[in-house]
């Protein structure tokens, strides 16, 4: 708290009568962002890794983007408030249907497939010179297996949106003063991306929708299911 007051204190300090700020406004946000949320500038490969792991577990891709290189960043940056809005229902959704016990296996693998970059997914420091680095990612995909869960409706440039077609491994560079994650990008990448943006909230609406279902309705595992089937499948569908 009493660094959250400095900073705050900073931010409204003036010079003389000019009323002129001693921070700029960018520069009093990095202060903030450094010293209060903990996405400081990456000085070594493990802080770049390690700070966008926090970052896509907050599902705060804003500040994942300040850990990777110009061209992805800039879509994480694009796409940040509409992956938030979809993975923050999604953690709602999941939380209720755990607390209710109507949590199924084949659920799990829906809501993880339909999320456009899971928690679940792990960056570690595979190696690192004073030039050079490389990430692994490892994910704790959900076990159901997936050709079994009947007819589910996808839309196949939507589902894992950020993440879908990355590369297991992916290479740290110094860029800016730090060290970022250079994720590859290319059309597909960039059509997923505007895919998230422009659909997001049909799939947001549908996750909410079952979530306030769950949590106001007396409902088993199997209409739970089946209901969420029907939701996701109107979302896809969606006239846009």
């Amino acid at each position: 708290m009493r660094r959250l007051v400095v900073l705050i204190a900073l931010a409204v300090a003036v010079v003389g009568g000019g009323g002129l700020y001693l921070f700029k406004r960018e520069m009093v946000m990095e202060l903030y962002e450094a010293n209060i949320l903990g996405y400081g500038v990456a000085k070594t490969p493990d802080e770049c890794v390690v700070r966008f792991n926090k970052a896509i577990k907050d599902r705060n891709y804003k500040m994942a983007a300040k850990y990777c290189t110009k061209d992805y960043a800039e879509q994480l940056v694009k796409g940040a408030d509409a992956g938030k809005q979809l993975g923050n229902a999604i953690d709602d959704l999941t939380y209720r249907m755990e607390k209710d016990g109507v949590m199924t296996k084949e659920v799990e693998a829906i809501l993880y497939y339909n999320d456009v970059f899971p928690k679940s997914v792990t960056a570690s420091l595979q190696s690192a010179t004073d030039s050079s680095g490389l990430a692994t990612f490892t994910t704790n995909e959900p076990s159901f297996d997936i050709s079994k869960a009947g007819v589910w409706e996808y839309d196949t440039t939507f589902t894992q949106g950020f993440y879908y077609g990355q590369p297991g491994q992916v290479k740290l560079v110094k860029e800016g003063g730090g060290w970022k994650m250079d994720f590859p990008i290319g059309p597909a990448t960039r059509e997923r991306f505007n895919r998230v943006v422009a659909v997001h909230m049909d799939y947001v609406n549908a996750v909410k929708k079952m979530s306030d279902e769950v949590r106001t309705e007396r409902t088993t595992k199997e209409d739970v299911s089946k209901r969420l089937k029907e939701l996701l499948g109107e979302a896809v569908r969606a006239k846009r």
